[in-house]
């Protein structure tokens, strides 16, 4: 009774502290040695626990006297001044506070059992681990005297006798450790990206202003801009592989989008101007027709007072004599030469406005003077009401406010149409004009030499892909030795393979896929921060066995974190992951379309060397099941007539408007998504938390392909405006030339 009745002394005295420090006002001399000094929230967390039960030990135990003073101080929030200086009082002793703690927490234990810190039920083994490494390594730490415990448990006991609140006590949590506690299963109940907010807010606005082809879409070429361009044709001839403007005398490269940034210069739009004038004034003093003038006239400059010069036929003529050639036959005949080659950029030019989407990889609002990476962002930015005001202010002033799109750097630009020019003297305009950025990379010649004598490419894949086949052996001894590393902390480990080793469409530099189940993780959900955890837990295990691993790379950062490593007893590069058994059913899904229709496995070996050389590769509660027998409809087609129709498909395929569903076989319109008005075959399997996921499926990514499992997911978000293009261009390339391979095999 006399340790207790001590402890109560003490427990006395620290209440009647925590009251004088909470009614005084501490000086700056008084916080100096509280500075720079932090207390863990683990510490906070068990002395609050503490603080609670020695209040209820103290009301029972003190001669049934309620201190009602200290309870009301108890129970008041830490001023901010306050907190900060225990912050800053703890960091200095952090490395040997546990120790020092527990001991006096093991002294007390047996007389004082409610002090110690409840356990927290069912962690998993890497948060134990963690846990252990963490206490081993503060228990190296010297021990101090008695004394010096003593005053630490007064101290600590002090801060929670305030009774910090938990909102407060979270700004002492570092970030990564705050989201790992509030993590739950449910998808929704996660932290929402800033992609997922921005598709939930603004994606009816984004269907309406970028896919619609309507008046309100920002690609949309406006009247003036058309005009412009049918004006300017007439006046653009060849001169060898460069064009020349005759109104400006400028000679550019032959370049689509040069040719158009030409048509919206400033001096361009005067000259123009002037050239219309000019033509008005001529048609009023003469007799001739309207139509003739249109046609003969532009090709004709005038070069001194006296004397033209004829573009058209390359010859200089008289003043006198101008009307005469330009309505002669030979002239007509010329001028009919030069009419065809401004037809054919004027076709060029308007297929480029129609793909105008696929160009716009940077925003600029030149209203608001604020840039932007991506298209929904820019949505957000144009519905803003600062944006509105400014917009309003603007056209009170006259200005012509547009959409444009400049082609040469990608940028599509909001503002005076009439201004353009000011973007072209942008410093960012001229790099990207210098690199040509926007320009398709040539085909590379391995990928050219594929597209040839295709039925020994499709041979050469099939043997090359059986060989690694045989390696099953080799691949089963890597798992077992991966679970005999981590065996000694997760001693139920389990090391699936999946990837393109598991579905028989691997080839000679494919490394092996594994995902590692450490804590019967297989059926449950994916969870990012719990699969870094389980990384750093093992990592020291690999690094402990240098003479059978070498780990290449461990990539954090990424959606589904992994190890690559390089196993020496069997010579195989594995890359382990440790998300779920999700990825592993998917492997299995191709594996049997594969076994189904032999010809799928031949188009993903071929295709997957096409990637390679074209350069452009750069679970949750979802509906896996599936049949492992295929009914499949006879086909007749050959390899090759399968590989043009899957490359004219993606070669034509509308990337703006619709998203690839595998699940179904079929496309569905991106406003589909927006609306939640999904076909009915498709919401059938999903329960009401896949229902909203599928909401946050990211359709303002250029390419749409939706994940054959996890229907929220969109495989192909990753891929750039540019790669798009790349992809476009060299599918259509790839057609003609198979089938010119084709015809002349053939003849």
């Amino acid at each position: 009774m006399n340790d207790i009745e001590s402890v109560n002394a003490h427990l006395n005295k620290v209440k009647h502290k925590s009251c004088v420090i909470v009614n005084k006002q501490l000086s700056i001399s008084e916080m100096k040695p509280f500075m720079n000094k932090q207390l863990p929230f683990y510490e906070m967390k068990s002395c609050e626990t503490q603080c609670d039960e020695k209040t209820k030990i103290k009301e029972t135990k003190l001669n049934g006297v309620k201190n009602e003073e200290s309870f009301a101080v108890t129970n008041k929030p830490l001023p901010f001044y306050e907190m900060k200086s225990c912050e800053t009082q703890c960091d200095e002793k952090m490395k040997n506070r546990e120790t020092k703690l527990s001991r006096v927490k093991n002294e007390k234990s047996e007389t004082f059992e409610p002090i110690s810190r409840k356990r927290k039920p069912e962690e998993d083994n890497c948060t134990k681990i963690a846990k252990n490494n963490r206490t081993e390594q503060c228990s190296s730490n010297p021990l101090a005297n008695k004394q010096s415990k003593t005053d630490e448990l007064d101290f600590i006991n002090d801060i929670v006798g305030l009774q910090l609140n938990k909102d407060k006590m979270k700004r002492f949590i570092p970030v990564h450790k705050r989201e790992s506690q509030s993590k739950s299963c449910n998808v929704l109940a996660d932290k929402v990206s800033k992609f997922d907010q921005n598709i939930l807010k603004n994606g009816t606005q984004y269907i309406d202003l970028c896919i619609k082809w309507d008046k309100t879409n920002i690609y949309n070429t406006s009247s003036i801009k058309l005009a412009n361009i049918n004006l300017s044709i007439n006046f653009i001839t060849k001169v060898n592989d460069d064009h020349f403007c005759l109104l400006c005398k400028k000679q550019f490269s032959s370049e689509v989008y040069i040719i158009m940034e030409h048509f919206f210069s400033k001096e361009h739009i005067e000259n123009l101007q002037k050239q219309n004038n000019s033509l008005t004034k001529t048609e009023d003093s003469s007799n001739i027709s309207n139509d003739n003038l249109k046609f003969a006239l532009p090709y004709i400059s005038k070069t001194t007072n006296a004397f033209f010069y004829c573009h058209a036929c390359k010859n200089d003529i008289a003043e006198y004599k101008i009307f005469e050639h330009a309505l002669s036959q030979n002239h007509m005949l010329e001028c009919e030469k030069l009419k065809k080659n401004a037809f054919n950029i004027f076709l060029k030019i308007m297929t480029l406005l129609k793909n105008t989407w696929y160009y716009a990889q940077f925003f600029d609002c030149q209203v608001c003077d604020m840039k932007y990476q991506m298209e929904i962002e820019f949505v957000e930015h144009l519905k803003n009401n600062n944006h509105c005001k400014k917009v309003k202010m603007c056209i009170e002033k006259g200005e012509v406010l547009e959409f444009h799109t400049c082609f040469a750097c990608v940028t599509c630009i909001y503002g005076d149409s009439r201004k353009y020019y000011g973007h072209c003297d942008d410093i960012f305009h001229k790099r990207y004009l210098s690199k040509g950025d926007n320009d398709i990379s040539k085909m590379m010649p391995p990928l050219i030499g594929l597209l040839s004598r295709i039925e020994d490419k499709r041979q050469k894949l099939l043997f090359e892909s059986d060989s690694i086949t045989l390696e099953s052996s080799q691949e089963n001894s890597l798992l077992k030795a991966v679970e005999k590393v981590v065996q000694h902390l997760y001693p139920n480990a389990k090391a699936y393979k999946f990837g393109s080793r598991c579905s028989y469409t691997a080839l000679s530099n494919s490394d092996l896929d594994i995902f590692l189940d450490c804590d019967n993780m297989y059926h449950k959900n994916f969870d990012t921060a719990l699969s870094r955890r389980y990384i750093s837990s093992v990592i020291d295990c690999f690094k402990n066995l240098e003479d059978e691993w070498y780990i290449e790379e461990t990539l954090f950062d990424t959606r589904v974190p992994i190890i690559k490593l390089r196993h020496y007893p069997t010579d195989l590069k594995c890359d382990i992951s440790f998300s779920n058994g999700l990825a592993c059913r998917k492997s299995k899904l191709v594996r049997y379309y594969n076994d189904a229709y032999k010809m799928c496995r031949e188009l993903i070996l071929y295709l997957k060397k096409w990637v390679l050389f074209s350069q452009l590769s750069g679970t949750e509660g979802w509906e896996c099941g599936y049949q492992k027998k295929f009914c499949v409809t006879p086909d007749d087609s050959s390899f090759v007539e399968n590989l043009v129709g899957l490359f004219t498909f993606y070669a034509e395929f509308d990337y703006q408007k619709y998203v690839i569903c595998p699940y179904l076989g079929s496309i569905i319109e991106k406003e589909k998504f927006a609306t939640e008005d999904l076909p009915a075959e498709l919401t059938a399997i999903l329960n009401d938390k896949n229902k909203k996921a599928v909401s946050l499926f990211r359709f303002d990514s250029p390419m749409c392909m939706q994940d054959p499992t996890d229907l929220s997911q969109n495989s192909t978000k990753a891929l750039r405006k540019r790669q798009l293009r790349c992809f476009k261009e060299y599918c259509s390339s790839s057609v003609e030339r198979i089938i010119s391979g084709q015809q002349s095999t053939c003849s």
